[in-house]
C-alpha cells in the first residue's frame, strides 16, 4: 500500500510543471532612495551625521541614486549654518535642506 502511494506521488510531482525561473533584466532599473533626517538644534551631531551618510551612500551600486533631505524644524542654534556651510564646501546634489517655516515649525512629523 505504501508503494502505490510513493509511486501515485512520485507520479503527480513528475507531471507537475513549475514557471520558468525569470532571468534578471539585462539593465538593472534605476531608484530612487531619500534619507530624511529632522533636524532640531542638532549643531553638535549635524555635519558628522550627513557625512557618515553621504560616505554610505557613495558605497551604494550606481543603479541606486541617493538623497540626503534634511527637514530644519526652525532650530535655534547653528544647525542651519552648518549644514549649508556643508553643502557650499561638498557642493554636491545629493543633499538638500527643507527649512520649515516658523510658523509649522515645533509641531511634529505629522502636519509637515
Amino acid at each position: 500500500m505504501f508503494y502505490l502511494v510513493y509511486l501515485l506521488s512520485f507520479t503527480l510531482s513528475a507531471s507537475v510543471k513549475l514557471p520558468p525561473i525569470p532571468t534578471p533584466p539585462a539593465h538593472p532599473q534605476q531608484f530612487k532612495l531619500y534619507l530624511v533626517i529632522p533636524m532640531l538644534n542638532e549643531e553638535h551631531v549635524i555635519v558628522s551625521t550627513i557625512e557618515a551618510l553621504l560616505a554610505q551612500i557613495q558605497r551604494l551600486p550606481a543603479r541606486i541614486d541617493a538623497t540626503v533631505v534634511v527637514v530644519n524644524d526652525d532650530s535655534s542654534d547653528n544647525s542651519l549654518i552648518l549644514v549649508s556651510e556643508l553643502m557650499a564646501h561638498l557642493s554636491l546634489n545629493q543633499l538638500v535642506v527643507l527649512d520649515r517655516p516658523s510658523e509649522q515649525a515645533h509641531q511634529a512629523k505629522a502636519p509637515f
